[in-house]
């Protein structure tokens, strides 16, 4: 039951569902995709009948393996960079990590600090 899971926010209706801390290691990797895929079924399962939105908020592409698991299983993904942090290159590779993920890349939003 996703519900006793879900955390209450000051805005009414908006829930945070929280992961933890997240880095598993490479070889906790197709554990975590197969429970991943449990739990975002749950989650569409659970909004099926609210008319809502989930946004998953994971660590940088580069850092590890959350975020392209994520976006492989999600209808859109949005990759967020933030100025004069994110290099090219860095910015590059992330959108490279994503496509290879098969991640649907709807945009790129730049993040001014």
């Amino acid at each position: 039951q996703i519900e006793e899971h879900l955390s209450d926010t000051f805005i009414a209706e908006l829930h945070v569902l929280s992961a933890g801390s997240g880095a598993a290691s490479e070889g906790a990797i197709p554990l975590l995709s197969a429970q991943l895929s449990r739990v975002i079924d749950c989650l569409r399962q659970y909004l099926e009948e609210r008319c809502g939105l989930i946004i998953f908020n994971t660590a940088a592409v580069l850092v590890g393996p959350d975020a392209a698991l994520i976006g492989a299983q999600v209808e859109q993904t949005i990759l967020t960079i933030a100025k004069d942090h994110t290099t090219r290159m860095q910015a590059k590779q992330a959108q490279e990590q994503l496509q290879r993920a098969r991640a649907n890349l709807a945009g790129i939003v730049m993040l001014d600090n």
